[in-house]
């Protein structure tokens, strides 16, 4: 019986640990296929939001900045 345990702690323990680690990377493969469904098929459309940068305004405390003189 000891005998048993000796072997099967470890291994219970090596799955624990490595459990976590093997289901991020099937998650990933998933994603990844997902991703390269679209290239396979000629979609060469550009994504959404990838094209120009959001601009985001400057809400930190303090004196405003200096704006640009008028002429």
């Amino acid at each position: 019986m000891t005998t048993i345990l000796d072997v099967l702690v470890p291994v219970a323990l090596f799955v624990l640990l490595a459990l976590p680690s093997l289901v991020g990377h099937a998650r990933e493969r998933a994603v990844d296929r997902q991703l390269r469904r679209p290239r396979r098929a000629g979609d060469a459309r550009p994504q959404a939001g990838l094209q120009r940068p959001v601009l985001v305004p400057d809400l930190r405390p303090g004196p405003p900045a200096p704006c640009a003189p008028s002429r």
